[in-house]
């Protein structure tokens, strides 16, 4: 780069042969645990050798479904599934999108929630602490989020659809890309559970995707947000944020995002305004499609036959 020669690093014999004795090592132990797994053995070593294969990859989704076979056979004289809990937190540290991890400690977190009588609630209250922890690592790791949501919905949960809510909302304001935080909240707004006597919310989400939006004009998160909310809201309501976003589009002429959305929202507002305006609303819609095309050129095509019938 910039007429610098790029020259190999020399690798340090040292840290070679360190590597190479791990990975034999390594290599030995998983051997031991096959040979060990066929020969039918059940006992405290096996689950000792299981342990010490997983915190170095806890991504062998077959080393857990043995160790919940071991664990369910009684290997090490009637195992305590709170150890599982740490053993997956040493996991996590590893990987903390490790698929098969997070499903062991679901499998765990169910037994002990069903065997604890009163204390589920603790227990589920405490991994509903670690995924807080574990989101101020990683705030858009989908895999605790997908587990959060989870331990919040289980039966003898103190979390409610009001909590998590507002847990999502401080997400949000702390990063309005934060996916897995919108998914959040449409998953619990659109749920049957709210009760068809609970007041529409969209309103209220249409006001809080516009911070969003208006703050950061060109994250798409917050915009797929508000085509769900929009697919929701009133005519009025998608009116009133047609007109935010025209405004949007007059402070920000070079925003893709914002022209895509309001030819959205024109699209369906033509469908039920009055004779009278459809005319002015197609007239936009023209104008939006010359601007996307635009802005927008490496997808030009797709927006010529999207917008055939107005152009």
């Amino acid at each position: 780069m910039h007429g610098r020669t790029r020259t190999a690093a020399k690798p340090d014999p040292a840290r070679v042969a360190a590597e190479n004795r791990k990975c034999a090592q390594f290599a030995g132990l998983a051997g031991a645990m096959l040979r060990k797994h066929r020969a039918g053995a059940r006992d405290g070593e096996t689950l000792a050798l299981n342990d010490s294969l997983l915190v170095v990859n806890p991504d062998v989704a077959t080393w857990w479904n043995w160790r919940r076979l071991y664990i369910a056979s009684g290997a090490g004289g009637g195992h305590p599934l709170e150890a599982e809990l740490a053993l997956t937190a040493a996991a996590l540290r590893k990987n903390p999108k490790s698929y098969p991890t997070w499903a062991h400690r679901r499998w765990a977190v169910e037994r002990l929630a069903l065997a604890g009588g009163g204390s589920g609630a603790a227990v589920l209250a405490g991994e509903l602490e670690l995924c807080a922890s574990a989101l101020k690592l990683d705030e858009r790791n989908f895999h605790c989020w997908g587990y959060r949501r989870w331990a919040a919905g289980a039966p003898g949960s103190a979390a409610t659809p009001e909590s998590e809510l507002a847990f999502s909302r401080e997400k949000i304001a702390a990063n309005f890309s934060n996916y897995s935080a919108w998914h959040l909240r449409a998953a619990l707004l659109s749920s049957p559970s709210r009760g068809g006597g609970a007041p529409s919310p969209w309103a209220e989400e249409a006001a809080l995707v516009r911070d969003a939006i208006f703050t950061e004009p060109d994250d798409q998160a917050a915009w797929w947000y508000q085509r769900f909310v929009l697919s929701k809201a009133t005519a009025a309501t998608l009116a009133a944020e047609a007109e935010q976003v025209g405004e949007l589009l007059q402070l920000e002429p070079e925003c893709r995002l914002a022209a895509a959305m309001l030819a959205d929202m024109l699209a369906r507002l033509a469908d039920v305004v009055g004779a009278d305006k459809r005319d002015d609303v197609n007239k936009a819609r023209r104008w939006l499609h010359r601007r996307l095309v635009r802005l927008d050129g490496l997808h030009a095509g797709f927006h010529a036959v999207r917008w055939a019938g107005v152009a």
